[in-house]
């Protein structure tokens, strides 16, 4: 299982590129973990699908949202 804590902190929806991998934390305590589908920065949320295809609206406001590296990924490719 990855770690959050090796992941960088997403602070705006606008660092979210589709396909990126994410975890969402409320309180250190996993919730979520997918990959980006389509992110809506003016409104601070992004949907996010799981691995079985469960689609789940996140906002920045109710989670600490991890970007989490590829097991490959040696940089973080941020705009």
């Amino acid at each position: 299982m990855r770690d959050a804590a090796m992941g960088e902190r997403v602070r705006s929806c606008h660092e979210l590129l589709p396909g990126a991998e994410i975890e969402a934390r409320v309180r250190g305590e996993k919730h979520f973990e997918g990959q980006v589908d389509t992110a809506h920065p003016k409104m601070g949320l992004f949907w996010a699908v799981d691995k079985v295809g469960v689609r789940k609206l996140i906002e920045l406001d109710a989670y600490e949202v991890y970007r989490i590296p590829a097991a490959s990924d040696s940089s973080s490719d941020c705009s």
